[in-house]
């Protein structure tokens, strides 16, 4: 079986994307000075981002680095909060005791 050309940049990008999407998943750049640390040259979450930036581009084929890059209305509207905090449906807590654990469960 032949080996497909892009598997090494696939097999290259999978660490890297997975942290950075951890982080990402974490609110780690979710204010100015996190997404300063993605630009700032010289340490490992910059150089993580470039790796994943670079893996992609040559698994893809598309080079990131070069599109155009514009601002949309939507991107300019700040983030629509929700009015109350989520909670679990009411059947999910009738399913647990008052610790959380099912009635019958070890």
């Amino acid at each position: 079986m032949r080996v497909h050309p892009k598997a090494k940049s696939l097999f290259d990008l999978a660490q890297p994307f997975s942290s950075l999407m951890q982080q990402i998943e974490t609110g780690s750049f979710n204010d100015v000075t996190g997404a300063q640390i993605l630009i700032t040259l010289g340490n490992d979450i910059e150089s993580n981002a470039e790796t994943v930036i670079d893996q992609y581009a040559l698994a893809t084929g598309r080079d990131v680095k070069t599109q155009v890059v514009t601002v949309s209305e939507r991107a300019k509207a700040p983030a629509a909060q929700p009015a109350i905090p989520m909670r679990p449906p009411a059947r999910a807590l009738a399913r647990t005791n008052d610790q959380g654990v099912r009635p019958g469960s070890p």
